[in-house]
């Protein structure tokens, strides 16, 4: 997009938006353009202070109703990862994201890593079973008004049809999936809160409330024979995984050291890393980890015809079969941008590397 007063007088919409987290800090401008008949949508990003990148959403110009729809859904993306819209050339402070932050944050899981832990818990009666869904955490708080609270305890955007399908004053504990909620836990129930309830008997009250067509209570599985008749059912349909609850446990934020009450077995590896660069000509992105905040190739990934291929400096969740060490990640797999990520859940640590003979 050029500098003329003419074009800068087509400029229909535009936002500024800005984000700092540890050592990220990062702007991202965007605009919807008038282009002769039709629209345009265009966007630069990149580190504060340094030459920013550039791009358009738009290759060929659309109408004004189909750049619209692409100008908003880029804006709510950027707005669900902790953006905020500042003063142009006012560095952006953290202290600035207290009308983002919540200050509620959820419960996080443990992994179990070998069969045997899997099978220790499928036997013991003290612990219920639940489907690992493939979305993203997505607490919801409604009062006068429904808000969406994502893994970092920031407020992001809640689809309409999910804030309408919420019918009562309450704070639940959810995994989102496009334009789907799955409700596993009720922390608050009209003004109550329910975090110092053991999770049976919240799980009971949660069973009891009703909501729209746009949310779902998860399924749970109690006793061994039930716990094993999902493993195999969630397996044989090539879901994500299962996790493990202790039946009375109470809510606590955060995930603990080792041990706790909550915890998940995946059926396959992921893990999440950040988008290093773009390959001239296909569909692929390099893939980076962080190791003691040096960026560490791994390889790169193939994005489907049917995804948008995400921006340098997105954060990604890739499926693999197992890394090499000092290596890439073998027969990885695009899985989908992460909003509530960011360079603190990219470390190399995550990553399960293929066994060696010594």
């Amino acid at each position: 997009m050029g500098n003329s007063m003419k074009e800068i007088e087509m400029i229909k919409e535009q936002v500024s938006l800005y984000f700092k987290s540890g050592s990220s800090d990062k702007e991202y401008h965007t605009q919807l353009v008038k282009k002769g008949n039709a629209y345009i949508v265009d966007f630069q990003f990149g580190r504060r202070g340094s030459t920013l990148q550039t791009g358009t959403k738009t290759p060929d110009a659309v109408s004004l109703e189909e750049a619209t729809k692409i100008y908003t859904k880029l804006v709510k993306s950027k707005l669900a990862k902790g953006y905020s819209e500042g003063t142009a050339g006012t560095p952006f402070k953290s202290a600035d994201l207290s009308d983002k932050s919540t200050g509620i944050f959820p419960q996080l899981l443990n992994e179990l890593t070998t069969e045997q832990e899997l099978q220790a818990m499928i036997e013991d009666d003290d612990f219920v079973a639940q489907e690992k869904f493939d979305g993203e955490r997505r607490m919801t708080q409604k009062n006068s008004k429904v808000l969406g609270i994502n893994k970092k305890g920031l407020k992001v955007i809640l689809p309409s049809n999910i804030a309408e399908s919420i019918r009562v004053e309450s704070l639940l504990d959810a995994e989102i999936v496009g334009d789907h909620l799955y409700v596993f836990d009720l922390l608050s129930l009209k003004g109550k809160s329910f975090k110092k309830t053991p999770y049976d008997k919240r799980l009971k009250l949660l069973g009891e409330l009703e909501f729209g067509d746009s949310i779902t209570v998860v399924e749970t599985a109690v006793g061994t024979q039930a716990k094993k008749e999902m493993l195999k059912k969630l397996k044989k349909e090539n879901r994500e995984g299962i996790i493990f609850k202790r039946k009375k446990h109470l809510y606590k934020e955060g995930r603990p050291n080792s041990g706790g009450d909550v915890f998940k077995f995946k059926f396959y590896k992921t893990s999440t890393c950040r988008v290093a660069n773009h390959t001239k000509g296909k569909r692929s992105v390099g893939l980076e980890m962080l190791e003691e905040n040096k960026a560490i190739s791994v390889g790169k990934v193939t994005i489907p015809p049917n995804k948008s291929i995400p921006e340098i400096g997105a954060y990604i969740e890739v499926r693999y079969l197992y890394a090499y060490k000092g290596g890439s990640l073998y027969q990885p797999t695009y899985q989908g941008e992460r909003t509530d990520q960011d360079d603190s859940d990219i470390s190399l640590n995550q990553l399960v590397y293929k066994a060696t003979k010594e």
